[in-house]
């Protein structure tokens, strides 16, 4: 499971690290009562298993 800590992404997997990532997306976010806009990154991330190699993406 990806998740995000202190600004940081953290993997919790048995045998898989994350091998690459790039930006696949980027999505700017302005809710209807605000001026501010934000940025947001959409990941791809590619997965590597110690095991077996290389784990596609998608």
């Amino acid at each position: 499971m990806l998740m995000v800590k202190d600004d940081k992404l953290e993997y919790d997997g048995a045998n898989n690290h994350p091998d690459k990532a790039k930006v696949n997306f980027v999505v700017w976010w302005k809710k209807e009562e605000d001026t501010k806009e934000i940025k947001i990154l959409l990941p791809q991330i590619r997965f590597k298993n110690s095991k077996s190699g290389t784990i596609p993406a998608g």
